[in-house]
């Protein structure tokens, strides 16, 4: 016996279109990361790859913020980098001192996610960009070192940025 699958009765609810600063704003989002992962090539295309990755095993996870997932998946993978980099050779303590603010934070905002963690991981993320900048500040444009510290910067910066914006919509949850 064939069961017929049920009739819908209201038409189809049409999505409002996104409003235009909003298009904009991805638009210009979408070419500054396009300019930056142009200019930066493996130094930024590693870590992202790394973010994605962890997004995506986010995203199978049953519980946890949703809107600090991507967030959550660039602070991840800030420190699996910074773990690769112990393995390959770098220096371990200063690593592990940052894998371990980032893992706090990350367990932190995942735990009881709110302004305290968002405002430790912000904090993080822009003390170590300006340590970064200081360090390599005065490479010469092209060079690996000056385009490590760009991709850094956009890291930092994209996760300060997504913790923004998944504190303010979590507050409107």
């Amino acid at each position: 016996m064939e069961t017929q699958a049920p009739i819908q009765t209201d038409p189809p609810q049409q999505k409002l279109p996104a409003p235009a600063g909003r298009q904009i704003g991805v638009v210009v989002a979408w070419l500054f990361g396009a300019a930056v992962g142009s200019y930066c090539g493996w130094l930024l295309v590693i870590p992202l790859a790394l973010a994605f990755g962890v997004g995506w095993v986010l995203k199978k996870l049953p519980a946890g913020p949703e809107p600090f997932r991507i967030a959550l998946a660039l602070v991840a993978a800030q420190a699996l980098y910074l773990t690769a980099d112990i393995v390959l050779g770098g220096g371990w303590l200063p690593d592990a001192a940052h894998i371990l603010v980032l893992v706090a934070g990350f367990v932190w905002l995942w735990v009881r996610p709110g302004i305290g963690p968002v405002i430790l991981l912000g904090l993080y993320e822009i003390t170590t960009g300006v340590l970064i900048t200081m360090a390599y500040g005065s490479a010469q444009t092209g060079s690996w070192q000056n385009k490590a510290l760009v991709a850094q910067l956009f890291l930092r910066a994209s996760a300060v940025l997504f913790l923004i914006s998944g504190y303010l919509k979590a507050r409107k949850a």
